[in-house]
């Protein structure tokens, strides 16, 4: 199924004295995560509000290595496209969860799934799990670009493939299969969670491809991990 062009990026109000993480948990990110946990404790002790937490890696190794679709992801508790590590909670307690983090990494990065996650973020039984609404930032903390697990041509933007269902934060639970479509990073990613009222911002560790993404973020910025210079950047963006 071919991709979807990309459309017109809705604008939503953003504020709101929360922040949304999402960690990329693929295989290039463990030797940043020392720093990261650093700056996402400093920022947050520091702010306050409330703060959640959800992370991804790559799909399951089959579906990773092979061409074909397969029903659910979660096979391992370290595998997992989109997992909640915690919901609306205090500074402490997001603490909590951002030291819990796996950091052994998963896959070979071809399943980079910023789409499936922002997606995600917006569904109504997310919504409920998170215990409440995405408002205020969406903290989207990566080194790549969003693009989907494969084919015959390769890593490709925009979509992350057929959505092969879920499992409930990688345990053995699963919800009913979803599957079926292509999941634009537009229409499907931001745009929704816009419209609930959540601005964006990507800390793009690496500093790949800044180009791209201050194009679809509201903020940007690819400061050192760890570094004093980042948990400045990040507190005045997230109070902004």
């Amino acid at each position: 199924m071919a991709g979807h062009a990309v459309g017109m990026i809705e604008m939503g109000s953003g504020g709101g004295g929360r922040v949304m993480v999402t960690a990329d948990l693929t295989s290039s990110m463990p030797a940043y995560y020392g720093g990261i946990a650093t700056t996402l404790i400093a920022v947050a002790t520091s702010l306050g509000g409330e703060w959640g937490l959800v992370s991804h890696m790559d799909y399951g190794i089959s579906a990773v290595l092979s061409n074909g679709q397969t029903a659910y992801y979660g096979i391992l508790p370290e595998d997992y496209a989109f997992r909640i590590n915690t919901g609306w909670t205090t500074p402490a307690a997001f603490v909590t969860a951002v030291k819990a983090l796996p950091t052994n990494g998963y896959g070979n990065d071809s399943a980079e799934n910023y789409s499936r996650v922002l997606w995600e973020l917006s569904q109504a039984d997310t919504i409920r799990r998170l215990g409440g609404a995405v408002n205020g930032w969406t903290l989207m903390v990566l080194d790549s670009l969003p693009h989907w697990r494969g084919g015959p041509t390769g890593n490709q933007p925009w979509t992350d493939s057929i959505d092969p269902g879920r499992r409930a934060d990688g345990s053995s639970a699963t919800y009913p299969y979803i599957g079926g479509f292509n999941i634009d990073f537009v229409r499907d990613g931001i745009n929704p969670l816009r419209a609930q009222g959540s601005k964006i911002c990507v800390w793009d560790v690496y500093g790949y491809n800044p180009g791209f993404w201050t194009r679809y973020a509201d903020a940007y910025t690819s400061v050192t991990p760890g570094s004093a210079g980042a948990t400045i950047r990040l507190k005045q963006i997230l109070s902004s």
